[in-house]
Formats: structure tokens, sequence, C-alpha cells
């Protein structure tokens, strides 16, 4: 979401901006990785997934980035949630994996419930109520 304020109030180029935060992000958590596991060896097949992953997921970002300029985050919100069911409906048709109906019901619940919450009137206009908490300078 902070992504959002910045796209909204600075001309943050999304490029930039998510390449700075993925690199934060691997500078941070790949000590920890490497700390948990003794080391950071992959198998030959798991590099390539993990390569995949790596374009996909920074991808993905990038253009949420992006589109945040342009979209309310009342409606991004809510498509955004559209992902576990979609990953949970691929691994069904890739990989044969089925969901309990405690899974389904359970997703729904929570899909539902978020939904509702990012699509509500109270907080339609939430960003123009609250005070930025890193105003320009």
């Amino acid at each position: 979401m902070y992504g959002r304020v910045l796209r909204d109030r600075y001309a943050v180029d999304p490029f930039v901006f998510m390449f700075w935060v993925l690199a934060a992000a691997a500078a941070l958590t790949t000590p920890v990785a490497w700390a948990a596991s003794g080391g950071l060896d992959l198998p030959p097949a798991a590099v390539g997934y993990a390569a995949a992953t790596m374009v996909a997921g920074t991808a993905a970002h990038l253009l949420v980035v992006w589109a945040h300029r342009y979209v309310p985050a009342s409606l991004s919100a809510p498509l955004l949630l559209a992902e576990p069911l979609l990953v949970a409906a691929l691994a069904w048709v890739c990989f044969g994996e089925r969901l309990g109906p405690v899974e389904v019901v359970g997703a729904a619940v929570v899909v539902g419930a978020l939904w509702g919450m990012a699509r509500s009137p109270a907080l339609a206009h939430a960003d123009e109520r609250t005070p930025d908490p890193a105003p320009p300078a």
C-alpha cells in the first residue's frame, strides 16, 4: 500500500522502486536463509524454478506498483485477493491437487471478508482523512 502512496504523491519510477525494494529484501533474507539451512545450495532443477519465480514475481510486483497510480486501492486490493484462488485452480489443473470442503469454505470466508473490507464505503476515502506519515519535503 505504501507503494501506492508513493506513486500517488511523488514521481517514483516503479522499476527503480521495485529494484530497491527487492534488493533490500534479498539482502535481508539471504543471510537468514543461509543461517537456517546451513548453506545456499540448490539442486539444479530448483535453480530454474527459482529463476522463473524471481522473474514472474518481480514482473507482477512491478506491474502492481505501476498500476497503483492509475487504479484506486479499493479496486486493486480485491483483485489481488483472487491470486490464491487462481493458484489453487492451477494446482488442481496442473498437479491434480484437490481442496477439501473445509479448505474451500475457509477460503471463501476469508476472501469474502477481505473483499468486503477492501470495498467498504467506510474505507473509500480513508486516504483523504488519514495524514501522510511521510509528507512531501
